[in-house]
Formats: C-alpha cells, sequence, structure tokens
C-alpha cells in the first residue's frame, strides 16, 4: 500500500471544508498503477466525503479507458446523481480546461 497516498495533501480535508457546497476537484492517477484494496479503500473514502462535502464536479485524468470504467463504475455508488464528471487523459489537458472554464465564469480556484 503506497505510502504516499496519505499524503496527497496535508490540507485536504480543511480546503474541502472551506470551499462550501459547488466545488470541483481536480484528480490525478496518472500514477497509480495497480490499486490494492487498501487503495480502493481510501479511495472510496474520500469519494464519499467529498460527495458529503457537496462536491459539483469531478475532473478526473485516467490516461487508460480501463481505469476510467473502473472509477465511472465506483463512482455510481460514493457519488449523487448531481455530480459531473470529465475524465481527460493528461493533466495539461485538466488545467487547461480549468484556465478555459474560469476565464468563461471568472471563478477563483482554491489552492491548498
Amino acid at each position: 500500500m503506497p505510502k504516499r497516498r496519505n499524503n496527497f495533501s496535508p490540507n485536504f480535508k480543511k480546503n474541502v471544508s472551506k470551499a462550501g457546497k459547488g466545488f470541483k476537484v481536480l484528480t490525478d492517477f496518472t500514477l497509480l498503477d495497480e490499486i490494492d484494496s487498501g487503495v480502493m479503500d481510501y479511495i472510496k473514502k474520500n469519494m464519499d466525503f467529498l460527495n458529503q462535502h457537496g462536491v459539483r464536479e469531478i475532473l478526473r485524468v485516467i490516461p487508460t479507458d480501463e481505469q476510467d470504467l473502473g472509477f465511472n463504475i465506483l463512482s455510481a455508488f460514493h457519488y449523487s446523481k448531481e455530480v459531473v464528471f470529465l475524465t481527460l487523459p493528461t493533466r495539461e489537458e485538466a488545467y487547461e480546461y480549468l484556465r478555459d472554464e474560469q476565464s468563461r465564469q471568472g471563478d477563483e480556484p482554491v489552492r491548498s
């Protein structure tokens, strides 16, 4: 079980709690080679946490269709039907999407 998963952002829960309802999250799974049961439990708990705090949109960086299918299945069980998902193959494309959307709406991103 990778030790890094516990340190992905030390301010994660605090920032989510401050964001209020309707926030967006960018997740990057490009370095995830395999998912053991410990990692799966960790991902599910964070999905539930985000859902409970009112996440509106999840941007996922997932380079393979197989991984995307797995996350689509998990998402059906751990997020409400109102949550919108967008899967992109690279982090650069996700950043570009966020920049374009921010310039259209004038949103200020929440940073950790």
